[in-house]
């Protein structure tokens, strides 16, 4: 398992301090498999949509924009004690970052930057 992945098991478990979701194994190994599912899964439709409707750049600005950064801000935002208000994880804020918006941002980030990397290699 990679760094990454130890780092956001330990989060899951609650092994940094108090302030996490508290999973228990399982539930870790859920969220993290749907995230690298949707993760995966994403360069096809993103691929298809940037090709088929709006082109890489508008692509790239939607999936910036509407998915990568603000499930980014959800997560962050989720991992500081008490920001969100209340006394408790907010596990809603950080469900809608970690497992729909993020996988898809990242996917297409991922996607659209290997389709302008291509593009710049000349025959």
């Amino acid at each position: 398992m990679p760094h990454t992945h130890q780092h956001v098991s330990s989060l899951f478990l609650g092994q940094y301090q108090s302030w996490s979701p508290g999973f228990s194994n399982e539930k870790s190994a859920q969220f993290q498999a749907t995230t690298a599912a949707l993760v995966n899964t994403v360069p096809f439709i993103i691929g298809v949509g940037a090709d088929c409707l709006i082109g890489d750049y508008w692509m790239l600005i939607v999936v910036l924009f509407v998915f990568f950064i603000p499930g980014s801000i959800l997560i962050f935002l989720s991992s500081w004690p008490f920001l969100l208000g209340g006394g408790t994880f907010p596990l809603e804020v950080f469900k809608v970052g970690i497992l729909y918006l993020y996988p898809f941002g990242g996917g297409g980030v991922d996607t659209i930057g290997d389709i302008f990397g291509a593009k710049q290699f000349r025959k």
